[in-house]
């Protein structure tokens, strides 16, 4: 093999007998800047993504619902503690959720908005680390307290929500059950008045505008059907902790088990395929740097065509001398991931920083608040193999030319 290193490193240093180094030095730079590209539009679409899947699976679907469990308060917080012992669990809470019609104090349904209102206990936003981070407080507090004499139970809503309703912390709200609601005799349908505690946003405008948060306890008097919501240490794992849950409910077989893979299926389908069409569409930079590889390989072994001819008559076999080739484009294809992979990784790591450069440097405003990028490392393993093994793969059919090389009339012709 070191003869082989040798001539390859030659071939790469002297270059091609017509046009010098520049074809591979173009070819180094195509790869580079497919692997850049690849690795910022990637991290990019992950961050603008990952902000959405994670409100849902941290504020909604929870990495496991247990549905249909009873409407026994008790008995869920003792199921709830039970799973929440159980190996791949980090958390689990009892709550109930309902379709709420919120409007104001005075019961003026014009006024009024549909929202998702859920009741949890109160140590919910403590104990739920998920939970916790993806809701920003934007004004007041988290407080979920029920009703006591003479003060209303408090409700925590989305920011945009609020501001539908007219609302600002300390206001009261009416909150009615659809399910309950009498249009014909709004005051005689199942609801409860509440002061509204605080108000939040996450990373999903559509949980900021129809999301709210009251206590379990007060939920349970407009609505009495009570689930679960489970955390696993990690929700891609979601599969197993369904199975430890099943083993813990035993015969019990009336309650529904749903992953956070199924809840929203839809929307988890298209960005999968709209990331998936990203990588295919500027995957073909790739193929762009691959032909051009080929073809300056290609020519490269007619121009070598006399030296091949003296290494087959010197015992050199013809994997040897596709080898040689292959080489080159493996030394051109690294040298381009690596380079790729490190601007990709700088701007990627770097993108706010750099949106805020250009807005000081062309003195404009670009009306973006934040860019958010997240770098998935097997993602990105990923398109450094892309990069060079388009080099390898161009470099290994073009050196399919040599077999056709005959020694002695190679020589013969010389």
């Amino acid at each position: 093999m070191k003869w082989i290193a040798f001539i390859a490193k030659r071939y790469i240093i002297s270059g091609r007998k017509e046009g010098g180094k520049a074809h591979n030095l173009l070819a180094v730079a195509g790869i580079a800047i497919g692997v850049m590209a690849l690795i910022v539009i990637i991290a990019v679409m992950n961050g603008l993504q990952m902000g959405f899947i994670e409100s849902i699976v941290e504020v909604a679907s929870y990495h496991v619902r247990l549905d249909n469990t009873g409407r026994d308060r008790p008995s869920a917080d003792a199921l709830s503690t039970s799973i929440q012992t159980l190996p791949n669990t980090v958390f689990a809470t009892p709550f109930v959720e309902f379709q709420g019609l919120l409007g104001p104090e005075t019961g003026d349904v014009t006024r009024a908005r549909a929202a998702m209102v859920r009741g949890l206990p109160q140590s919910a936003y403590q104990n739920d680390a998920g939970f916790h981070d993806k809701l920003d407080i934007i004004s007041g507090n988290f407080t979920l307290m029920p009703a006591k004499k003479g003060t209303n139970a408090t409700i925590v809503m989305g920011a945009d929500l609020a501001r539908s309703l007219y609302l600002t912390v300390g206001d009261s709200v009416r909150v009615t059950s659809i399910a309950q609601v009498d249009l014909s005799n709004i005051e005689g349908s199942r609801q409860e008045l509440f002061t509204l505690a605080g108000t939040f946003r996450t990373d999903f405008s559509e949980y900021d505008s129809t999301f709210a948060f009251i206590n379990i306890d007060s939920a349970l008097l407009i609505d009495d059907t009570i689930s679960i919501g489970v955390k696993m240490k990690n929700r891609f794992q979601d599969a197993l902790g369904m199975r430890e849950i099943e083993k813990l409910l035993g015969s019990n077989t009336d309650i529904q088990l749903r992953p956070w893979r199924d809840y929203n299926r839809s929307y988890f389908g298209a960005l999968r395929t709209e990331k998936l069409m990203m990588f295919i569409l500027v995957g073909l930079i790739f193929i762009v740097v691959g032909v051009n590889i080929f073809q300056a390989q290609r020519r490269t072994v007619t121009e070598r065509r006399e030296e091949i001819g003296l290494l087959k008559a010197f015992g050199a076999r013809e994997i040897e001398t596709r080898l040689v080739f292959l080489a080159d484009g493996f030394i051109i294809g690294f040298a381009g991931a690596v380079l790729g992979l490190a601007l990709g990784l700088l701007l990627a790591l770097n993108v706010q920083s750099i949106f805020g450069a250009l807005e000081r440097l062309l003195h404009v405003v670009l009306y973006i608040k934040e860019v958010p990028s997240r770098v998935v490392p097997h993602e990105v393993v990923l398109i450094f193999a892309f990069g060079l093994l388009s080099a390898l793969a161009a470099s290994w059919f073009a050196s399919g030319k040599t077999a056709k090389e005959r020694p002695a009339e190679v020589l013969r012709n010389e």
